[in-house]
């Protein structure tokens, strides 16, 4: 990995992919919530909720994806493993965080998980 590069393009990356996924996450969770009847909303209260959790989840994503790197980042200070400065830190968590985020593409939470 290029440590050299910044944090500006898998900032891009985290927050294209990141965003999108917890988008659909949000997406499903709505869905599954219309199917099974689970919501107290009606639907068109659920859709209206859904759009307003999409515009507001990069901001969200951003806040909480530089509290982690910067959790990460202070607990390996402490525990004298930090060979980079804060940006490298920050551009591993951005490309984990938005690569694992797109898992959400999977609508596993309209799956019902039957135990014997």
């Amino acid at each position: 990995m290029n440590y050299a590069a910044g944090k500006r393009s898998s900032l891009i990356y985290a927050l294209i992919y990141g965003s999108l996924g917890q988008i659909l996450g949000i997406y499903w969770l709505t869905v599954a919530g219309i199917l099974g009847d689970t919501v107290e909303a009606g639907t068109m209260e659920s859709i209206i909720l859904f759009a307003g959790a999409a515009l507001l989840t990069p901001l969200v994503f951003l806040i909480w994806l530089y509290l982690a790197a910067g959790l990460a980042h202070l607990s390996l200070k402490a525990l004298r493993g930090v060979r980079h400065p804060f940006p490298a830190t920050f551009q591993v968590s951005a490309y984990v965080s938005g690569a694992t985020s797109l898992l959400n593409l999977l609508p596993l939470n309209l799956i019902r998980w039957r135990v014997p």
